[in-house]
C-alpha cells in the first residue's frame, strides 16, 4: 500500500508534465480542442469500465437484491436499501433526461450527455478517494463532450444553448458531491449502530446547505452588487453559459475526426496502465495520474504533491514503516492547521470588513 501511495505523486506528476511539454505537439495543448477533450473522456471511461467490471459481482448481489427482497444478500448495513438506492438511480436519471429534453437536447443526444457526465462524476471522485487531493477537475465537461463528438449541427440551436445551462450543474466540477459522498461512506463505514441514520443526516446537511447557499448569495449580491464581490464566481462562472452558446453558435462546427481517432489512442494506453497496475507488483505509475493529468487545478497542486513524494521517500528509505507511522500525526496537523488559519481569517474579515484573507485550497 505504501509502495502504490508513494508511486502515486510519480503517476500524477509525469504525465502532467509531458502534457505541458508535449502538448502542443501532439495535439492535446492546454486550450482543450476537441481531440483533447475527447481523449480524455475515454481515459475517464476506462477507468470507471474497468471498475464497474471488477465490482460486477457485487453489483450483481444488488441488481438481485432491489430486484428480489428475499435475496440472501445482507443490506441492513448501507446507509439506504439496495432497492432504494437502484430506484433511486433510475429515477435521476430518467428525471435529468426529460429536464435536456425539454430544455432543447435532441432526446437521442440526452443520454450520451447523462453518460458523459456520470463517467466525470465517478472517475474523479474515484481520483479523490484514492489519491487524497482535495479536489481535481477534469479537461471537459459534458457539454463541450457533445460538441466536440456530434458536432454543434447535431444539437442544433436550441440544444447548443441549452447544453451551454448543463454547465452550471456539469461544467467546472470543484464542488462535486459524488466524490465527498465516496469519503463519507467510507467514513461511515466505521459506524456499527444506525448507520440508516446517516442517509437522514446527509440529505438534511444538502438541502440545508443548498437553501442557505442560494440565499446567501442572493442576499450578497443585492447587498453589495455583483460587480464589487468575487469576479470568478459573479463575473467569469456566470458568463459560461452564455459564452459557451455564442461561441459554438457563430460557427456550426461537425464532428471532430481527429478528436475521435485519440480516443483510441486514448482508451489504449489507458487500458494498458490499468492492467500493468494489477498485473505488475513493481509498476510504477499509477493510471488515475494520466486520466486528470490536464486538470488545470494541477497547476497549482503539483509543487505540493512533489514535495510530498520526497518527504515520504526519504523517510521510507531512512527510517522504514515506523518512522513513517511516527511522522503521520505532525503532517495531519499541516493539514489541521491550514483549516485552523482559514477560519480565523474567515473570521478576521467577518468582524473587521477586510476582504480577500483567505487561504487558497489549490
Amino acid at each position: 500500500m505504501i509502495g502504490v501511495l508513494s508511486a502515486l505523486s510519480i503517476a500524477l506528476i509525469l504525465p502532467y508534465t509531458i502534457n505541458v511539454i508535449h502538448g502542443s505537439r501532439i495535439g492535446l495543448s492546454s486550450c482543450t480542442p476537441a481531440a483533447f477533450i475527447l481523449f480524455f473522456v475515454l481515459l475517464l471511461t476506462v477507468q470507471v469500465s474497468f471498475g464497474l467490471w471488477q465490482a460486477r459481482p457485487h453489483l450483481k448481489e444488488v441488481l438481485h437484491k432491489a430486484w428480489n427482497r428475499d435475496a440472501p444478500v445482507d443490506d441492513s448495513q448501507e446507509i439506504m436499501s439496495y432497492r432504494a438506492a437502484v430506484l433511486c438511480f433510475l429515477g435521476g436519471v430518467i428525471f435529468i433526461f426529460f429536464w435536456l429534453w425539454e430544455s432543447g437536447i435532441p432526446a437521442w443526444i440526452a443520454p450520451l450527455f447523462i453518460f458523459a457526465a456520470l463517467v466525470i462524476m465517478i472517475g474523479l471522485a474515484r481520483v479523490v478517494a484514492e489519491s487524497g487531493v482535495p479536489t481535481i477537475t477534469p479537461a471537459m465537461a459534458p457539454a463541450t463532450f457533445l460538441v466536440s463528438g456530434l458536432g454543434a449541427t447535431a444539437l442544433g440551436v436550441k440544444g447548443v444553448v441549452a447544453a451551454g445551462f448543463t454547465l452550471v450543474w456539469a461544467g467546472g466540477y470543484l464542488s462535486f458531491i459524488t466524490a465527498p459522498m465516496a469519503n463519507a461512506l467510507r467514513m461511515g463505514s466505521e459506524v456499527t449502530r444506525h448507520r440508516r441514520a446517516l442517509f437522514l443526516g446527509v440529505g438534511a446537511a444538502l438541502v440545508v446547505t443548498m437553501v442557505a447557499a442560494a440565499w446567501f448569495q442572493i442576499y450578497l449580491a443585492y447587498k453589495y452588487g455583483g460587480l464589487h464581490l468575487n469576479s470568478k464566481y459573479y463575473q467569469g462562472f456566470a458568463m459560461w453559459a452564455p459564452g459557451f452558446a455564442e461561441s459554438n453558435l457563430g460557427h456550426f462546427s461537425g464532428p471532430s475526426a481527429g478528436g475521435w481517432m485519440w480516443t483510441g489512442v486514448g482508451a489504449a494506453v489507458m487500458a494498458g496502465l490499468m492492467m500493468a497496475r494489477h498485473a505488475l507488483v513493481w509498476w510504477p505509475l499509477h493510471p488515475i495520474g494520466f486520466a486528470v493529468s490536464a486538470s488545470w487545478v494541477l497547476n497549482h497542486m503539483w509543487l505540493s504533491i512533489l514535495c510530498a513524494w520526497l518527504i515520504k521517500m526519504a523517510v521510507l528509505n531512512f527510517g522504514g514503516p515506523a518512522l513513517y507511522q511516527r511522522t503521520r500525526p505532525f503532517f495531519m496537523g499541516i493539514i489541521l492547521g491550514q483549516f485552523v488559519a482559514a477560519g480565523f481569517w474567515l473570521l478576521v474579515d467577518a468582524f473587521s470588513g477586510m476582504r480577500y484573507n483567505h487561504i487558497r485550497v489549490y
